[in-house]
């Protein structure tokens, strides 16, 4: 469901009237609609590491050089050079100032620090995106923009998270009439979402004697 379609649900669902084109949506609730829409999207995205927006990539890194451009628009889940994994070192300094820290990587500013390697290596790298659109030609993009830009938020739900979710944050209303049915929907889906995303048993709630 796209950008378009999701504002004429959510337009339909608060009794108002809905569009043809995109470029109807000029009054000030339409803007404001759509303003939300996009940052709720945004906020249920990076709320949690989903699996849908775990992403792998692999880095160059030049010999005798221990700080590379990070070109990764998202958080680093992990890395591994030569079948290692790196763990990450909160404490940058020990990377930045070149103390020895072995198998380890931290980040500075724009930059992925690493120990130096004596000739050129590749990282394999996952994370998960910043990212929470996909626009109509399969490429990510950081917020709603386009009529036809798509959340990444899997069906069916998307669409309920995304519009329950805006109904209830334009109208900012506990008192009003569907302000409780909206907040049930959003709140079950939500849950469900959470739900889907756990891939394996080790991923449930477990109590520990």
């Amino acid at each position: 469901m796209n950008y378009l379609a999701l504002v004429n649900k959510i337009l339909i669902e608060m009794n108002y009237h809905t569009v043809v084109n995109f470029d109807e949506l000029v009054k000030q609730d339409h803007i404001k609609i759509k303003q939300i829409l996009a940052r709720v999207n945004t906020e249920i995205c990076t709320s949690y590491d989903w699996d849908f927006l775990l992403r792998e990539t692999t880095l160059e890194i030049p010999s005798s050089t221990s700080k590379i451009v990070n070109p990764i628009f998202g958080r680093i889940d992990s890395f591994s050079i030569d079948g290692v994994c790196y763990r990450f070192q909160p404490n940058y300094k020990k990377l930045l100032y070149n103390e020895s820290h072995s198998h380890s990587f931290s980040v500075f500013d724009n930059y992925i620090l690493l120990p130096k390697f004596d000739e050129e290596k590749t990282a394999i790298v996952t994370y998960y995106t910043d990212n929470s659109v996909v626009d109509k030609n399969g490429c990510e993009q950081s917020v709603f923009e386009n009529e036809n830009d798509v959340s990444l938020l899997p069906l069916p739900y998307a669409e309920m998270v995304l519009v329950y979710g805006t109904c209830m944050k334009f109208k900012g209303n506990p008192g009003h009439v569907k302000f409780k049915y909206w907040f049930s929907m959003f709140n079950d889906a939500l849950s469900n979402l959470r739900a889907k995303s756990v891939r394996t048993s080790y991923d449930f709630p477990f109590i520990s004697f």
